[in-house]
């Protein structure tokens, strides 16, 4: 549970570019979307992960972009796309599933909220994404093997106009 026993919830849109986060508390009027610069009014994440080659350490969004661009870092982007297309990824001399990448660029913008003074721990997670397929349903429920599921319940919707999906 949330702060004073509120129900807090966390919401990602994700395509295959972008994430959005927002959260919500019962004592709010509205979601409020969070952004990787404080202050800032760019609430679009881009959905790429970089590696730093000598040390391991990966960066996330504008940060892996601008890293990147030193040649120290090796750049993942498309990460749903590669995720649902079960892709291998080779580092270095290491291997990571697709799967495995986006569940960790999940797990770091899911964190976003918490920087803000807002609980680590929520009750339900809110993925919308373009379209849901048995595929990405079954994708997004595996990423627990990668140990990125969250603790409350998961919620899948599908932002295709016209169709109202929900998985959970």
């Amino acid at each position: 549970m949330g702060h004073n026993g509120n129900s807090y919830y966390i919401g990602i849109d994700l395509n295959d570019s972008y994430a959005m986060v927002s959260f919500f508390q019962q004592n709010m009027k509205e979601p409020e979307t969070v952004s990787t610069v404080a202050g800032s009014e760019e609430f679009q994440i881009p959905l790429v992960l970089a590696r730093r080659k000598s040390i391991g350490k990966w960066y996330y969004g504008d940060e892996a972009r601008r890293l990147s661009k030193s040649g120290e870092m090796v750049c993942i982007d498309q990460l749903l796309k590669r995720a649902l297309n079960s892709e291998k990824i080779v580092i270095d001399d290491d291997s990571f599933m697709a799967e495995e990448l986006l569940a960790l660029f999940l797990k770091k913008v899911m964190e976003l909220p918490s920087k803000l003074g807002n609980p680590s721990s929520f009750d339900r997670l809110v993925i919308c994404v373009d379209r849901l397929t048995k595929e990405n349903v079954s994708m997004f429920y595996g990423m627990a093997a990668y140990g990125h599921r969250p603790k409350g319940e998961l919620l899948l919707f599908c932002t295709e106009p016209g169709q109202v999906t929900v998985a959970s």
